[in-house]
């Protein structure tokens, strides 16, 4: 019945929403041979631990310093125009970064990405927002990262096999993350597509300040965000070479591993609306950050893999049903004019969070404290859920109906 329902809403779903989530699965298969292969790669290159961080930093550095200006040009300029861009640029990017061997030229591929991705992040949930009427905006947030993380466990499967079939281009991993950002390409062409969302303002009128003073529930929202950020840099984007050099596995099994990390990614997300429609908003986010906190301090210490990879799912399961529901709700608390606003200044505090955590997980990497990282990753969960507690919950019930402006 569940799953009758769910196909009959996706099937009921705007014509621009089924174009948004097939060109995102696009995007979703080529993010998972990148997840899988690029820091492979880089290795394979002969860089260190210092090339990987650096790479790594570059998409939260961008976020960081471009978030917001580009959040105001969105709003200007249109929303739509911004997404279409920003996907181009980053399946540019993913082109670029496997085709140079030179330390700069990857590093102005990684920028190219990271631009556009930057561009996505200020813009997609303002995007999807005006497709999908406001009862809807949970489940279709839901939807957008159960199709995204279920295209990224595909991916890292692709990841896994298809090395060992294709050519070399550089190194084993090349040939792979060049067709990744080929496919990547065909995401822009189908947002060419998609119905355009007005400007919020005209070009002719005089342009606000760039850097305004957010509101309350904007500003509280963003502290979330940079804790959420500064949650994902310690690990995140380092799990392959975590998985590989702690339990020295093969690269097809590390493939495996991650999609099936990205299929209990998968769960997670689709069971946020069951989640939301059982369970009050409140209590759903404080029992899942909960989980994610229990988890990431429990992989802390060692253990055998088994136990090791089972908590790795209880997370991802925990926090991928987590991360719809704060976005729709940062959507809904504001009103159309400021959505874009939100998403901007959110991208700015995550990066700031991304950028330091990025860093500290490259140091942890070197000195293979893998387990410091896994704690450190537990201790900012347990702060989220601290300052969730305290200053967001009371914003869902007072505020989230009302849809509030400045």
């Amino acid at each position: 019945m569940l799953t009758r329902g769910l196909v009959s809403r996706l099937h009921h779903m705007p014509r621009d929403m089924k174009i948004f989530l097939w060109t995102d699965a696009c995007f979703g298969l080529s993010i998972g041979i990148s997840n899988t292969l690029l820091n492979l790669h880089i290795n394979a290159l002969g860089y260190g631990a210092t090339m990987l961080s650096m790479v790594n930093d570059v998409v939260p550095m961008v976020a960081l310093i471009l978030s917001v200006p580009l959040g105001h040009l969105a709003d200007r300029y249109g929303r739509s125009k911004m997404l279409l861009l920003g996907t181009l640029l980053m399946a540019l990017g993913a082109l670029l970064v496997p085709l140079f061997l030179a330390r700069a030229g990857i590093l102005f591929g990684q920028s190219v990405f990271a631009v556009g991705q930057a561009m996505i992040m200020s813009t997609e949930f303002a995007v999807v927002a005006q497709y999908m009427p406001a009862n809807d905006r949970h489940f279709s947030i839901s939807i957008v990262y159960a199709n995204f993380t279920l295209m990224i466990g595909i991916g890292s499967l692709l990841g896994g096999f298809l090395p060992a079939h294709l050519p070399l281009f550089h190194t084993e991993y090349g040939s792979t993350l060049l067709l990744g950002g080929l496919i990547f390409l065909i995401a822009p062409i189908g947002r060419y597509f998609l119905t355009p969302v007005p400007a919020i303002h005209t070009p002719s009128e005089k342009p606000a300040a760039l850097f305004e003073r957010p509101n309350r529930q904007i500003l509280t929202f963003s502290i979330f965000s940079f804790i959420s950020g500064f949650a994902y840099g310690f690990v995140g984007p380092y799990l392959n070479l975590i998985i590989k050099n702690q339990f020295h596995l093969s690269v097809s099994l590390i493939g495996l591993l991650l999609a099936i990390n990205q299929c209990a990614l998968f769960i997670g997300s689709v069971s946020t609306p069951w989640l939301v429609e059982r369970f009050s908003l409140r209590r759903t986010i404080a029992v899942l950050l909960t989980i994610v906190t229990l988890s990431y301090l429990s992989l802390g210490f060692e253990a055998a893999f088994s136990f090791f990879f089972v908590l790795l799912l209880i997370q991802s399961i925990s926090s991928m049903a987590f991360f719809p529901l704060l976005d729709s709700t940062a959507i809904d608390v504001v009103r159309d004019a400021l959505r874009a606003k939100m998403q901007s200044y959110r991208a700015l505090f995550r990066g700031v969070g991304n950028v330091v955590s990025v860093y500290v997980g490259g140091i942890c990497l070197a000195h293979h404290a893998y387990g410091f990282a896994f704690l450190l990753t537990g201790l900012v969960y347990g702060g989220m859920l601290m300052f969730y507690l305290r200053f967001i919950r009371s914003q869902i019930v007072n505020e989230s109906a009302d849809t509030l402006g400045a």
